[in-house]
């Protein structure tokens, strides 16, 4: 159906549901919906902190904001 990126987050080493989980759980989702998931971003940081702050929000959103870059692999 759909080729997805998955982006999960955890905001410290003591967070009850890990990024590896959250990962696991997306990926039994998207095989569930019939969906591919193409690569992944994780990242450590607050929830509080702004979406601009956050490295991998970033480089998951930059290829979206560039259809061209995206579709040429970049």
């Amino acid at each position: 159906m759909a080729t997805l990126i998955a982006y999960t987050r955890a905001s410290t080493s003591k967070q009850q549901v890990s990024p590896e989980y959250q990962l696991r759980e997306i990926h039994q989702w998207a095989e569930r919906q019939g969906h591919t998931i193409a690569g992944s971003f994780t990242e450590c940081v607050s929830g509080t902190a702004p979406m601009v702050d956050r490295p991998g929000w970033r480089m998951l959103y930059s290829p979206l904001t560039r259809p061209t870059a995206w579709c040429a692999g970049m």
